[in-house]
């Protein structure tokens, strides 16, 4: 989506193996650099840190399930290693300094004395803030969803929201609308960035979890292939997804699964309570009205 022509295989082949050439930090609540390559593209790099020891593994699970379902508005993310040493050496000039590189220190996590995994996450080069995260927009798509009319220029719109829903529920991602999570993509057509998933495939805890299923089970009109794509996944498969986009020597550096055997359960439990609502409302009211979107 947006007005770059580049492709996902293309950006995630670029934020895997370009040399890094500068590390700007940019994280507010977490350790997260703007990471300028040697290449035409840059990438935000998310390295393993003490207080969110799996939050770039969650990223990079996040983009993979978003792949599967067919969801292209999903940023691309991927596994990618940095040397403690690069980072100091390439931060950038405003924040080159004692005191901030002993502040990123203790938070990063290093797997080993000199290396540090993390994920890298394309950088959109153009992202458009919104009022979609405010509740009087948030009742405007959200009566979209449950059967009110949808202007015509705001159809992409709404089925990115309505997908929107379905995805943040399956990997379990409540940080959508704390503030700043939720942009377009620049361009004429109004499309959802789907970004910033390192908290996903957490404990979400009662009120988390009811919020995120209140959200589907409130929602009216569905993505056909998206529901298709979901009714498709099993264990095997999503352990499939996972390992696609991730070579095997990247997921073995990692020391541990990048979705572990309880994560993977949550997301199969929560697709199957999306089916089924999904399943009941068709029952109801017929296909094509749930199944209202492509």
């Amino acid at each position: 989506p947006g007005t770059q022509p580049f492709d996902h295989d293309v950006l995630l082949e670029a934020i895997r193996s370009a040399s890094s050439r500068e590390f700007k930090p940019v994280g507010h609540t977490s350790v997260v650099f703007r990471m300028r390559l040697d290449s035409e593209h840059s990438a935000a790099f998310r390295p393993r840190t003490r207080t969110h020891r799996r939050g770039h593994l969650a990223e990079v699970a996040a983009y993979a399930v978003g792949r599967f379902l067919g969801l292209d508005n999903v940023v691309p993310a991927t596994l990618r290693t940095e040397s403690r040493r690069r980072i100091s050496e390439h931060l950038h000039p405003r924040y080159d300094d004692v005191g901030t590189w002993e502040d990123l220190e203790e938070r990063i996590f290093y797997r080993s004395p000199t290396q540090t995994p993390g994920a890298a996450i394309y950088w959109v080069p153009e992202l458009v803030d919104t009022e979609l995260d405010e509740n009087p927009s948030r009742r405007e798509w959200g009566g979209w969803l449950t059967g009110e009319g949808i202007p015509q220029e705001r159809m992409s719109l709404a089925r990115d929201l309505s997908n929107m829903r379905v995805f943040d529920y399956l990997i379990g991602n409540w940080d959508r609308f704390s503030g700043g999570n939720l942009k377009l993509f620049g361009g004429e057509v109004e499309r959802v960035a789907l970004r910033d998933h390192n908290v996903a495939f957490g404990r979400l805890g009662e009120e988390r979890e009811a919020g995120l299923r209140a959200d589907v089970e409130e929602t009216r009109r569905f993505s056909r292939a998206v529901i298709a794509r979901l009714s498709q996944l099993d264990a095997a498969g999503l352990q499939g997804v996972i390992e696609r986009f991730n070579t095997e020597q990247e997921r073995r550096s990692l020391g541990l699964d990048i979705l572990h055997s309880t994560q993977q359960a949550g997301v199969l439990e929560r697709a199957a309570v999306v089916l089924s609502h999904v399943g009941a409302l068709i029952a109801e009211h017929g296909e094509d009205a749930v199944l209202y979107f492509d």
